[in-house]
């Protein structure tokens, strides 16, 4: 479809919507002031084919976006198994053992935004870097909690996301590096965005 068309469509658009603003009376009213009894014909003709290519384009545009939205869900099955296979992301169960904690203590931390997890099929799946024995684990959890109630994907793209003010290291990387302070305060700031 060329830009021209869109811009036909939009203007019909508009132009539908002001008609729809008018009663009937007032509608009928402009008719057939303005109109002769052919012209009167013509515009039912044109007005049931205006009916159908709406329908079909009501029915176009949903099709799209189902399309759409099947295509976005099957790319995060993907990357969520890509991550499962490169054992970036582990089950609660063997988090809990690494951990040496209960189910019950992750939940909690979880609850308290310490930790975060990835649901799939009604498991939870979390980050490997939450058991990474190079990291200090009360500073990944310190973070993890700055950045509030952020759903588990803006956390793990903030975690895992190189930042110019840390010199291109991901915050995982500044961690291991000493700079806790840092990567505190860029949680408390992407938090608020």
């Amino acid at each position: 479809m060329k830009r021209d068309d869109l811009k036909l469509i939009n203007r019909v658009q508009k132009d539908i919507d002001e008609l729809s603003r008018l009663d009937d009376d007032k509608l009928l009213s402009i008719l057939k002031t303005n109109l002769s009894g052919s012209e009167m014909d013509a515009l039912s003709k044109n007005l049931h084919r205006l009916g159908s290519l709406y329908l079909r384009t009501a029915d176009t545009v949903t099709q799209a976006r189902k399309d759409g939205l099947l295509q976005h869900a099957q790319n995060q099955v993907d990357l969520f198994e890509t991550w499962l296979s490169q054992r970036l992301i582990i089950s609660a169960e063997e988090t809990a053992r690494l951990l040496q904690i209960s189910r019950q203590a992750l939940y909690k931390a979880r609850q308290a935004n310490r930790m975060f997890s990835f649901v799939r099929a009604g498991q939870h799946f979390y980050p490997a870097f939450f058991v990474d024995e190079t990291l200090e684990r009360v500073q990944v959890q310190q973070v993890c909690k700055a950045l509030g109630n952020l759903p588990a994907g803006g956390k793990w793209q903030f975690f895992n996301t190189p930042s110019y003010s840390m010199h291109s290291k991901t915050p995982i990387e500044a961690l291991r590096a000493g700079k806790y302070e840092t990567v505190l305060r860029l949680a408390k700031a992407f938090s608020d965005l």
